[in-house]
């Protein structure tokens, strides 16, 4: 497997998904993915509850934190880093560690690109261009905490989720929707069902 301190060609590809942008935006443009966004749906046929909170920064890179849930008890938790960009209402990732681990950054598994279908300085809709999939997000502060067990035994008794969730995890019952989610397990291969 290829890691990014591998092999020079590969982080050279890395790189090569951020000039795009340098190259046709000034420095000092901010992007509008930029900030910290929270989503959360019920994932078909399984009852599981998935939630996550990415903070894209300005300088191309991502963090990502995935919570699953069963019931209210304690939901699996997993971390990804990477590298982002966003150009003509087309935003992709490179996903580059999972929980620390270097990944196969020339695997696609790990390269995604989405439509950014509508954004506003709250809310942003964008589509999975190999799923099909459509998905929405809400800005919330940095500090934002991930909602408590209350909220999740309704949306999982539900399984009609609210992805807008406010400051603080106060449900938003008013937006409707679905977020989105990429996941792994201890050998770095997603969930079935999940892109």
């Amino acid at each position: 497997m290829k890691t990014l301190g591998s092999c020079p060609m590969v982080l050279l590809r890395v790189l090569l998904i951020l000039v795009p942008v340098c190259a046709n935006e000034p420095a000092t443009a901010a992007s509008p993915l930029e900030g910290s966004w929270f989503g959360e749906r019920g994932e078909p046929g399984t009852g599981h509850l998935i939630q996550w909170l990415v903070h894209r920064r300005s300088d191309g890179t991502y963090t990502i934190e995935f919570h699953i849930y069963r019931d209210c008890s304690q939901p699996e938790i997993w971390l990804e880093t990477g590298v982002w960009r966003f150009s003509k209402n087309l935003y992709f990732t490179m996903t580059l560690e999972v929980d620390g681990t270097p990944t196969d950054v020339d695997n696609p598994f790990y390269q995604d690109t989405y439509r950014v279908e509508g954004i506003t300085p709250t809310e942003m809709r964008y589509t999975h261009l190999k799923s099909g999939r459509a998905y929405s997000v809400q800005r919330v502060e940095r500090e934002f905490l991930f909602p408590g067990c209350a909220h999740i035994a309704e949306a999982l008794s539900n399984m009609r989720i609210a992805p807008g969730i406010g400051r603080g995890g106060t449900p938003r019952p008013e937006m409707t929707g679905r977020g989105h989610a990429v996941a792994h397990s201890a050998s770095l291969a997603r969930p079935a069902g999940i892109t």
